[in-house]
């Protein structure tokens, strides 16, 4: 698949904002004292918006098992059924094929080690023939398990991360996924790919290409942002065929683009 225009970012709607802040209350305790939500009133009040908007979020909790509604005498949360000790973490990551994975295993562990959680992990490469990553399945998860690390592929199962992130708190790493109001833990990927192009500008590249096998990322996203404002601060205009924004294309392919890609004669780019 070849996409041809610049790639959008992609937000969360209001109400999954608020839904994701409430969430977090309910895990810190905030409500324990008689497990009743604010009013929607209230909660409207407090973040400024209509009512309608706060009855989605409450809408998208109750769908996640994390409130209960009871007509007009509110919306409270729901107590788990069973009080197990939550001390351990999965961490699901795409194997540990760069130093980036491998650093960030070796963080993960240190933290876990001194608050004396338990790590398990879990590949999430797709295996040969399928489209979507490994998501930890719901009824799969230890009781013990008191969250999930995940690094989103694209594409991934949205509906699974969803039924995950009802009922174990989830953070996302490097991405986030439309549609999925889950914390996340981002690289700058926008001043990454600034840097990288004012480095090549720096060096006197005036052609600089642009090539990603992985579009619809956000991460792919900011980084083209960077590109394109590092060029822009240089004064210096970018060449649109010089920006190849592909989807689903691995080796050998992506190799043979970037050949092709640098086979223009006088007109090559002179970096990537």
């Amino acid at each position: 698949m070849i996409c041809t225009s610049v790639p959008r970012v992609e937000r969360l709607f209001q109400y999954q904002e608020i839904a994701r802040e409430l969430r977090q209350e309910i895990l810190r305790g905030e409500f324990r004292h008689d497990g009743r939500l604010p009013s929607e009133r209230a909660l409207g009040e407090r973040f400024q918006v209509q009512r309608n908007t706060i009855r989605q979020a409450l809408a998208l909790l109750e769908s996640e098992g994390q409130i209960s509604t009871e007509g007009k005498r509110g919306s409270f949360i729901q107590i788990p059924a069973a009080n197990v000790v939550k001390n351990a973490f999965l961490v699901s990551l795409p194997g540990e094929s760069s130093p980036d994975l491998v650093r960030l295993n070796e963080g993960f562990n240190l933290a876990a080690d001194r608050a004396g959680f338990t790590v398990r992990r879990l590949d999430t490469h797709p295996d040969a023939g399928h489209v979507f990553d490994h998501i930890p399945e719901v009824d799969r998860l230890a009781p013990d398990t008191g969250g999930v690390v995940l690094w989103p592929q694209n594409p991934t199962d949205n509906e699974l991360l969803m039924r995950l992130n009802a009922v174990v708190p989830l953070v996302l790493v490097d991405r986030r996924v439309l549609g999925v109001s889950a914390d996340s833990v981002r690289f700058d990927d926008l001043t990454g790919g600034r840097i990288v192009t004012n480095h090549l500008l720096e060096q006197g590249h005036r052609r600089i290409a642009f090539l990603t096998d992985d579009v619809f990322a956000e991460t792919v996203q900011h980084r083209w942002q960077g590109y394109a404002l590092a060029h822009e601060e240089a004064d210096v205009p970018i060449e649109a065929t010089y920006s190849h924004f592909f989807h689903g294309l691995h080796e050998p392919y992506f190799s043979t683009a970037m050949r092709l890609l640098l086979s223009q004669g006088a007109k090559s780019p002179t970096a990537i």
